[in-house]
C-alpha cells in the first residue's frame, strides 16, 4: 500500500473507530535562530488510549501491519536527503500520533523532505511549501494539492461524514515572539502559532491553509 494511501486509510480508520475524537493531519515545525529545526508530519488523534487493540477488531493483520509500518516507509524516503537527520518514527497509536519526526539543517532541506513525502523530487523551480526567513514565515496554500489527492485516491472520504472529524493543522514554534500574523492563534508564550482548517472547507475551496506571519 503506497505511503499516501496509508495516510488516507488511517484517517478513515480513526474516524470510524473514534467518532468523538478529532483527527488532524499535522504539520508541526520548530524553528531555531539559524533557521534549522525539527519537523513532525503525520496524524494526531485525541483520546487514543487502547485504540491499537481496539482496531484489531476492525481490520485484518495485513492492513494493520501496513499502518504500523507507514512511518518507517516515510523514514526510508527521507534518509538520503542532505540536511535531514535524527529521524524518529512514531508507530504506537497510544502515543497520540502516528508519523515521522526529523531535524533539518536549513529550509531547503525541509522543503526537499516535504516534496519527497509527496512522492516527488523537488526541482529548483518548485515553490517552497514553507518559506522561512530571518523574521518571517510563509506557508504556501496547499489546499489545491490536498483536494486533488483526495479526489484521485479515496473519494469515499469526500462523500462521507468522516470529513467533519478531519482537520489540517499547522503548528509552528519560533525562536522569538510572534509580532504579526494573518491567521491562527498565538499561544500564551507568544512563540507558537496554531492554524487549523477543517478538511471539508479545504475540499470545497472555501478556505486556504496558507499563512504568513512575522516574529
Amino acid at each position: 500500500m503506497p505511503l499516501s494511501r496509508k495516510i488516507v486509510f488511517l484517517i478513515a480508520l480513526f474516524s470510524s473507530i473514534g467518532l468523538s475524537s478529532c483527527v488532524e493531519l499535522l504539520n508541526e515545525v520548530t524553528i531555531n535562530k539559524d533557521k534549522s529545526g525539527t519537523a513532525f508530519i503525520g496524524i494526531r488523534v485525541n483520546a487514543l488510549g487502547g485504540l491499537i487493540d481496539m482496531s484489531s477488531n476492525y481490520i485484518d493483520d495485513e492492513i494493520r501491519n501496513s499502518i504500523i509500518h507507514f512511518p518507517s516507509d516515510a523514514q526510508t524516503k527521507l534518509k538520503d536527503i542532505r540536511g535531514i537527520h535524527s529521524i524518529e518514527t512514531f508507530t504506537r497509536i497510544g502515543q497520540g500520533r502516528i508519523g515521522i519526526e526529523f531535524q533539518f539543517d536549513n529550509p531547503k532541506a525541509l522543503n526537499k523532505a516535504y516534496y519527497k513525502l509527496l512522492g516527488e523530487n523537488k526541482k529548483w523551480y518548485y515553490p517552497k511549501l514553507l518559506r522561512i526567513r530571518n523574521h518571517s514565515v510563509k506557508a504556501k496554500n496547499i489546499s489545491p494539492y490536498i483536494k486533488r489527492y483526495f479526489q484521485h485516491n479515496e473519494s469515499f472520504i469526500t462523500k462521507s461524514n468522516l470529513l467533519k472529524y478531519l482537520k489540517y493543522t499547522t503548528v509552528i514554534h519560533t525562536p522569538k515572539k510572534i509580532m504579526e500574523t494573518a491567521k491562527g492563534n498565538v499561544a500564551a508564550d507568544g512563540k507558537t502559532l496554531l492554524f487549523s482548517v477543517p478538511m471539508k472547507k479545504i475540499l470545497n475551496e472555501s478556505a486556504s491553509c496558507g499563512n504568513y506571519f512575522k516574529y
